[in-house]
Formats: C-alpha cells, structure tokens, sequence
C-alpha cells in the first residue's frame, strides 16, 4: 500500500567519486533473497577496463560498455547486485558543511554475469540523461 511508505524526492548527481553504496535484496543463501534490504559498498572501475570481463559483440553489449553506463564492483568480498534489483540506485552519499548528510542517485542498477561472482556489474549513468530527466520532469502542463 503506497500510503505505509514515504515518498521522496531524489537529487541526482553528474560528479562523483570511487566509491558508492548500492542497495539489494541479494540472495544470501541457495538462491533464497534476504528479507531484509541490504547493502554493499562497490567502486568503480573504467568502462574500457570493464569492457574485458564482456564477450565482445555479445547480445546485451552490441556496442561495448559505452559512456552512458558505470562499471562497478566490490573487490574484496564479492558483494553485489543480484537478479531482481535491476532498476534499483546507486548512490553516493555526500556531507557538504554544514549541512545534513544527503544521498545522490549516480545510476540504476541494470545488469551483470551471475550474482557476487567478482565480475563488474554494469549500471545506467543518471548524468546523461539529467537534460532529458529534467525536461520531462519540470515540463508545465497547460490547465
């Protein structure tokens, strides 16, 4: 029932650093998906150097890893997104000074190979499409 949750406004983020935080329900065990939501943080890597873990010309990558999307992993305990969370942000969390912590959506979560298996996940880059978000979004509607 949408009126059990709260409903936020999102910001959106054309910078950001290495690290980011995404959010899950992984399976944790024979493929059985946790209760809870989980997290994990990954870090980014180059698309160029993502690229080598894709078969090239492969059927989901016509065109290669390209610039409208964000390779990331988790490097030391192979946490990750799994099926089922495509759709889901990535975020990086901010505390500018003197103000509240906020969180930034960086990207959505979009595909990978298998789940925690240390291959880069690859995830849709919300700054490209900031202009056209925007477009839509603040549009006026004639009354």
């Amino acid at each position: 029932w949408l009126r059990e949750y709260s409903i936020w406004y999102v910001c959106m983020c054309k910078h950001f650093k290495k690290i980011l935080l995404v959010v899950s329900f992984q399976p944790y065990a024979a493929g059985v998906s946790s209760p809870f939501l989980m997290k994990t943080n990954l870090s980014t890597i180059d698309n160029n150097e993502c690229q080598l873990h894709y078969e090239p010309d492969s059927d989901v990558l016509s065109d290669g890893i390209i610039s409208t999307q964000i390779c990331a992993k988790d490097h030391e305990k192979l946490r990750d997104t799994c099926q089922g969370d495509s759709g889901g942000p990535i975020i990086k969390f901010i505390k500018p000074k003197d103000l509240n912590p906020m969180s930034l959506v960086v990207g959505i979560t979009s595909f990978g190979i298998g789940c925690g298996t240390g291959m880069p996940s690859v995830y849709t880059r919300i700054s490209e499409y900031i202009d056209w978000i925007e477009n839509v979004t603040y549009r006026t509607v004639p009354i």
